[in-house]
């Protein structure tokens, strides 16, 4: 659905466009994101205020994306089901109650894995140096650790989400 609409959204731009200095492929990927992005972010809100959650949602959501941005993950194949997925991990997220000592641990581990996997899977696919990759995967460190002072049960699960799709086979790949 969403790959047809960018399809033909594309194809029809790029028809239009008389310079071609940007490919009918590279539109429709980045129609495809833009798509996939705006339909999990107002679905989260949606659902975030029908669940009179919509502060925790947008933190979950906003540290979600940002470390995501910084660190890379893996990317479901499937627009639809990375709709499904993101959505439904981002508004779970305020519900699951966790006590102190889960907020320390869960915090410590998304940091971990992230000196350890970030950044993954955006070598190869992103212009950044390794210098910028690098700075990136440490600014998340950062980020993930403020929590240590912040202490937060959403950061702690929202940061521990993205870390763990952070794991591959190959470290900081």
């Amino acid at each position: 659905m969403i790959d047809s609409l960018s399809e033909r959204i594309s194809l029809r731009i790029y028809e239009l466009n008389d310079k071609k200095n940007v490919s009918q492929a590279v539109m429709k990927y980045a129609l495809v994101s833009v798509f996939t992005n705006t339909i999990t972010f107002v679905l989260s809100l949606v659902i975030g205020i029908l669940a009179d959650a919509f502060v925790e949602t947008i933190i979950a959501m906003a540290l979600i994306a940002l470390l995501r941005t910084l660190s890379g993950g893996y990317h479901l194949q499937s627009a639809v089901l990375c709709i499904v997925v993101s959505t439904a991990v981002i508004t779970v997220i305020p519900f699951i109650p966790i006590n102190t000592t889960m907020v320390l641990v869960l915090t410590l581990i998304a940091a971990i894995l992230n000196i350890i996997y970030a950044p993954s899977r955006l070598r190869g696919v992103t212009r950044l140096t390794e210098k910028a990759l690098q700075v990136r995967k440490w600014l998340a460190v950062a980020i993930i650790l403020s929590n240590l002072v912040i202490s937060s049960d959403i950061v702690s699960l929202a940061c521990f989400v993205q870390a763990i799709t952070l794991i591959s086979k190959s470290r900081g790949g």
